[in-house]
């Protein structure tokens, strides 16, 4: 199945959320392409996963930095470590 995200307010929202697994998504025309908030048990953050998502926000091979906030307004540094230079189609998720 393919993945898109687009022409929404959020595109990915996490709050308070761990051991996540963000792939293979199309980030496309959102006006915040994620948005991550963290509380409580903030050593966990690195515990989600970001990687293989294109974004259209981004151009480069390099890994896509994501800015979230540790509540109130700490901001933490998470990456896509391997993000796409063009979208998915659903031929290239079932490969």
């Amino acid at each position: 199945m393919e993945i898109l995200l687009a022409m929404t307010h959020g595109g990915i929202c996490l709050y308070g959320s761990y051991f996540n697994i963000v792939t293979h998504n199309n980030l496309i025309d959102n006006e915040e392409n994620m948005h991550v908030y963290y509380w409580a048990r903030w050593p966990l953050f690195w515990t989600n996963r970001l990687s293989r998502n294109y974004w259209d926000n981004w151009i480069g091979m390099i890994p896509k930095p994501i800015i979230a906030f540790f509540y109130p307004l700490y901001p933490i540094i998470q990456f896509d470590w391997m993000p796409l230079i063009k979208p998915y189609n659903e031929r290239q998720l079932h490969l």
